[in-house]
């Protein structure tokens, strides 16, 4: 999944290997402000910030990351200073569940244990983390843009542009996923983009118009259709109504209307 990391410029190298452990892509930025195009326009699997990042500690930047991307979990990693130690309370109390500091906690297989730990957290982390066993029994040429569907539930237009990218028949592609428990491509297009969806929704600040065209769906009464039939609530509904909480119960019922 797509990990977005603003850190200090001694810590990218421990950090890119510790992505690639799991196949994560990880992209840097060199601001703050350049995390809120990332949150908006992409879904992303963790957030990695250091609040030291730019040379003093800023618990403010921090704040306002986990207030613009509520849904998406933030992992701490920094260099173990004295300022940076003391500001962890704090940071834990805003919800930065995740903390890494160097040197001594950042063994690369640590650190990248930590990153899919907070990957897994997302309604899309938690969906595929159930899926891809299923994806890892068919050939890679058919898995590979099945995979991009969850993880990126925008990445294909429509399911005729999945199928092209599948290179596959609908009728052999249509056996080949019930023979490994796995709904219509059409279907896990649908589920994967109502997971992407619930995600952006928890974000006071993205208007729903602009959540339907990130999944793929030009008219918001379409995605509303979706979450209603899968999900039993419109849109609206996951700004208050739900936190990362039930995420488990959103990933459960988006799972059970896999076999419906």
């Amino acid at each position: 999944m797509l990990i977005v990391a603003h850190v200090a410029a001694g810590l990218t190298s421990r950090l890119s290997v510790a992505a690639a452990q799991y196949g994560d892509v990880l992209r840097f930025v060199t601001r703050w402000n350049d995390l809120s195009g990332y949150i908006r326009q992409h879904p992303l699997g963790a957030i990695v910030v250091d609040p030291a990042a730019d040379g003093v500690v800023s618990l403010a930047w921090v704040r306002r990351v986990v207030r613009e991307a509520p849904a998406v979990p933030v992992v701490l990693y920094s260099h173990a200073t004295p300022d940076v130690v003391q500001a962890i309370p704090g940071l834990v109390r805003i919800g930065v569940r995740h903390i890494v500091l160097h040197p001594g906690d950042d063994a690369p297989m640590r650190l990248a244990r930590v990153l899919r730990r907070a990957v897994r957290e997302t309604v899309t982390g938690r969906l595929l983390a159930l899926v891809e066993g299923r994806l890892r029994q068919l050939p890679r040429h058919v898995a590979a843009p099945l995979r991009d569907v969850v993880e990126w539930p925008g990445a294909y237009g429509s399911a005729s542009a999945l199928l092209r990218a599948v290179g596959e028949p609908p009728a052999v592609l249509r056996e080949m996923l019930r023979s490994v428990g796995l709904p219509s491509a059409m279907r896990l297009l649908v589920i994967a983009r109502v997971a992407g969806a619930v995600a952006w929704l928890r974000d006071p600040a993205m208007l729903i118009r602009d959540v339907s065209e990130n999944v793929g769906y030009r008219r918001e009464h379409v995605l509303a259709r979706y979450t209603v039939q899968l999900l039993g609530r419109p849109p609206h509904e996951f700004r208050a109504a739900w936190t990362r909480a039930d995420d488990a119960e959103i990933v459960r019922r988006l799972v059970a209307r896999m076999r419906s």
